[in-house]
């Protein structure tokens, strides 16, 4: 059997399925357009590939002998599904039927970054849990006015907790924050004065199709 992860992510209004048995077959011979989002909402799908996608949820798989819409809609992308994310994986066995599984995962995050805006270097004692699980334990220096990244750890999207302090300056926070597709890894600012954990947002990217299958302005 031949397997390829297809990842998707998608959020709906409401969290109810309606799946149905057999094939959803799209509206004459239209070809859609690919999401290039790495974030695609499930209710945001055009109706064939929903309906895919809700199937599988349901019933634990969707099976089909013809092309999976879901397929043509996106590619490397992760579903949202009411709050939780989704990696589509494809399946095609030797009798050609395709089948569509969704495995419930966590997108991946950047790593935590330490920005040292003062004219000296600084060392900090940094500790990071990530869904009440320790994540990281470290002891980093920060040249003076450079940036440093806390690689290692696997980041996901999810929860984080952190208590960084500078023993230098008695100074400590302890702070907390959500990664998602509209809030970004947080970074720890070092100033001359204050210390400081932030963190940016975006606006939420959506995909949106027409009638045609192309994909329109949202």
């Amino acid at each position: 059997m031949k397997r390829r992860p297809l990842l998707a992510n998608a959020s709906a209004a409401a969290c109810g399925l309606t799946g149905c048995l057999g094939a959803f077959a799209r509206e004459g011979d239209i070809e859609y357009e690919t999401c290039p989002n790495t974030i695609v909402r499930v209710g945001s799908l055009p109706d064939p590939a929903e309906a895919e996608v809700t199937d599988a949820l349901e019933n634990g798989s969707y099976e089909t002998e013809d092309e999976l819409v879901l397929a043509e809609t996106v590619d490397e992308s992760y579903l949202r599904w009411c709050d939780r994310y989704y990696a589509a994986v494809v399946e095609r066995d030797s009798d050609d039927v395709t089948r569509l599984r969704l495995e419930e995962t966590a997108p991946p995050a950047d790593s935590v970054r330490i920005e040292n805006g003062t004219d000296e270097a600084v060392t900090l004692e940094v500790r990071i849990e990530y869904e009440e699980e320790p994540l990281l334990e470290r002891t980093v220096t920060v040249s003076a006015n450079e940036s440093a990244a806390l690689d290692g750890p696997d980041y996901r999207f999810g929860s984080y907790r952190a208590e960084i302090g500078i023993p230098a300056r008695s100074e400590r926070v302890v702070e907390t924050w959500t990664v998602d597709e509209g809030s970004f890894q947080a970074f720890v600012d070092v100033g001359p004065d204050d210390l400081q954990v932030a963190q940016g947002y975006a606006q939420v990217a959506t995909c949106e199709w027409n009638e045609d299958g192309d994909l329109v302005d949202s």
